[in-house]
């Protein structure tokens, strides 16, 4: 997925949504229906057996606090169920955090590891769960992923092709815009973990508008910018959404040049883009439904 780039102003933001398809943790409102199973009184009544064999104690080694209010403990599933019914209700398998543990320590790994457990300052979001969900599925408009280092001429590739209603969705895009930074100084701070996540989802968000059948009404055909070099990872993308896939393999010196030259114009990434470009090409592999760029 790569550094934070701005696109031009021509390719415009992310359109109104027609609905919801992921909630606040990247998850699938509509596919993963055991969403649904922590409202059922069956939970209800194990969530609080659990809390009386626990004696209402937080099971965090370095906590301990025992909490009389159960609104203040969270029933946590040590294993992730990620939707196995019998890990969901199995009650070995459910221990009880006071509320501050889960969310300081348990929630942050379990979006670490959405986002394929990436150390906190990593820019490098293509790996992870979050990052390919298990929930998407074909598209409803003709969606082109178009993938390359930094520096390839990805955005400029889009922006010739592209048409003035077509939908255009990037990670880079989406970071400065919830960051807040515009213009030709890019993102220069690091991201952390939560900010990876938080722009994962939104990405995830405008993907799966396009899953709806409604999506023609977004637009007639979609964009997706990535940096993908693992031929299998493409080949997800071709096969799980239906997209067709082109990959831009501009050379390590051309694409070092062009951010040598960016930074002659006031564009910070720096070092960070020659790394990322080395790291593309040592990983990059060919592979069929590949068109080149």
């Amino acid at each position: 997925m790569g550094y934070l780039t701005n696109l031009q102003p021509t390719l415009g933001a992310l359109p109104p949504r027609i609905a919801r398809t992921a909630d606040a943790e990247g998850h699938s409102v509509t596919v993963e229906f055991w969403r649904s199973w922590y409202k059922l009184a069956r939970w209800k009544r194990l969530r609080l057996r659990v809390f009386l064999r626990d004696l209402y104690t937080c099971q965090r080694a370095e906590c301990g606090r025992l909490i009389g209010d159960t609104s203040q403990l969270v029933a946590d599933h040590k294993e992730p169920h990620r939707g196995d019914a019998v890990l969901f209700w199995e009650e070995d398998n459910i221990q009880t955090l006071c509320a501050p543990c889960h969310n300081r320590f348990k929630q942050s790994q379990e979006r670490a590891d959405r986002i394929g457990g990436l150390p906190s300052g990593s820019r490098h979001a293509s790996p992870g769960r979050m990052a390919r969900p298990d929930w998407f599925r074909r598209v409803h408009v003709p969606l082109t992923v178009v993938c390359g280092p930094p520096g390839a001429g990805k955005s400029t590739y889009v922006r010739h092709h592209a048409g003035p209603d077509d939908r255009i969705i990037c990670f880079d895009e989406i970071a400065t815009q919830l960051i807040g930074r515009t213009g030709p100084m890019r993102t220069q701070a690091a991201l952390s973990v939560d900010q990876i996540a938080d722009i994962l989802r939104v990405r995830n968000e405008a993907l799966g508008d396009l899953m709806r059948v409604k999506a023609k009404a977004i637009c007639p055909a979609a964009w997706l910018i990535l940096t993908e070099p693992k031929a299998e990872h493409r080949t997800w993308w071709a096969e799980t959404l239906g997209a067709r896939i082109v990959v831009m393999p501009t050379p390590a010196a051309l694409c070092r040049e062009r951010i040598a030259h960016d930074a002659a114009n006031g564009d910070i990434r720096g070092e960070g883009a020659r790394r990322l470009i080395d790291e593309w090409w040592r990983v990059y592999r060919p592979a069929e439904i590949d068109v080149i760029g």
